[in-house]
C-alpha cells in the first residue's frame, strides 16, 4: 500500500446534508462538476475547464487505485484518519436526484476504516501541514509519523528530526530569548520567523548591540554551503549601515565548513539537547512533536 498521506478537504457549498452523509457512512468525496463519469476521458469540455478538477479527480482515482491513509476534514476544526485499501473503485452517489432535484454527482471512495474525530486545536503541526486552497492533496512527510500514532499508535519520540523545518525554526527563535544563547541573545525580532526574506529565517536586535540574521536548517552538504554563502553575502552588504551579527544555525558537521566561510554558527543538535534536559522545553518539543 502506498506509504504517502493524502489530505482531503470537504467544503462543499452547498449541502451540512452531504457532509453528514460522508461522515456517517465513512467516505470521501469531491465535487467540482455536477456530472458523474469514472473516466477523465468521458467528462464534459466544460467540466474540464473547472479549475482543480482534473488534478483532484486523478489524485482521488489513483488514492483508490494504489491506496493509502489519508487525512479527512469535514468542519474547519477536525479531523479523521483513515485507510483506503488498494483496488477502491470510485463510487458515484447523485445528491440532486436523492432529494428530487437535477442530476448533481459526487465523487466517492470509501474509507476501509476510520478513526474517532481529533481536534486541530490538540495537533498543531497537523493544522499547520494542511495543503492550503485544495481540495486533495498528499501531505508533507513531516506530517507521517503523527498520523501514523493516530493511526495504529505507532510511537512518538522526543527526537530533532522529527521536528517540522517550521518548528525547527520555533526552536531556534525560542533559544535565541534565553540564556542559552549568550551573545547571541536577542531583545525582539523585526521580521516574522521564516516567513519574510529568503536567505534569513530570523532578523533580530540582540542585547549586544546587534542586528542578527539567523539561517535555520536541517540541510547539509552543497545545499547548507549554498544557504551559508547567501547568507553571509546579505550580511556583509548590511553591515555597512547597521553593527550586523551572522548566525548559521544547522548540523554540526557542518561546523568547520560554516565557520571557515566566516560565519557565526551554532549547532541545531546542541539546541535541542539542551531543550530537551529541562522539563520546560522538553515540554515544549514534545507538543511540538505532537507527543503531548
Amino acid at each position: 500500500m502506498n506509504d504517502s498521506v493524502t489530505f482531503i478537504r470537504h467544503n462543499f457549498d452547498n449541502s451540512v446534508v452531504m457532509h453528514e452523509y460522508c461522515i456517517e457512512n465513512e467516505y470521501i468525496a469531491i465535487h467540482f462538476a455536477p456530472e458523474g463519469h469514472f473516466d477523465w476521458e468521458d467528462y464534459s469540455a466544460q467540466a474540464k475547464e473547472t479549475k482543480g478538477f482534473k488534478r483532484a479527480f486523478e489524485t482521488l482515482k489513483n488514492l483508490g487505485r494504489i491506496g493509502g491513509l489519508v487525512v479527512a476534514q469535514y468542519d474547519p476544526r477536525h479531523f479523521y484518519v483513515g485507510q483506503v485499501n488498494p483496488g477502491t473503485e470510485i463510487r458515484l452517489y447523485n445528491f440532486g436526484h436523492e432529494r428530487g432535484q437535477q442530476d448533481n454527482y459526487y465523487k466517492l471512495l470509501k474509507l476501509a476504516k476510520r478513526t474517532v474525530a481529533h481536534n486541530y486545536s490538540d495537533y498543531l503541526l497537523l493544522a499547520a501541514l494542511r495543503p492550503p486552497f485544495v481540495a486533495i492533496s498528499r501531505m508533507s512527510d513531516y506530517c507521517r509519523g503523527m498520523v501514523l500514532h493516530l493511526w495504529d499508535g505507532s510511537p512518538l519520540t522526543r527526537e530533532l528530526h522529527n521536528l517540522h523545518p517550521k518548528m525547527l525554526e520555533q526552536m531556534c527563535e525560542e533559544w535565541l530569548r534565553t540564556d542559552y544563547a549568550g551573545e547571541y541573545r536577542i531583545k525582539y525580532e523585526l521580521l516574522k520567523t521564516g516567513e519574510t526574506l529568503p536567505v534569513i529565517d530570523i532578523c533580530a536586535e540582540t542585547w549586544s548591540g546587534h542586528r542578527l540574521f539567523a539561517q535555520v536548517t536541517f540541510a547539509e552538504g552543497n545545499k547548507a554551503l549554498s544557504k551559508a554563502r547567501e547568507l553571509k553575502q546579505y550580511c556583509d552588504e548590511s553591515a555597512s549601515t547597521v553593527p550586523t551579527m551572522a548566525l548559521f544555525m544547522g548540523p554540526k558537521k557542518l561546523r568547520d565548513s560554516v565557520t571557515r566561510l566566516g560565519l557565526n554558527y551554532v549547532s541545531i543538535d546542541s539546541i535541542f539537547d539542551q531543550f530537551d534536559a529541562t522539563v520546560l522545553y522538553g515540554d515544549m518539543l514534545d507538543k511540538m512533536i505532537g507527543i503531548k
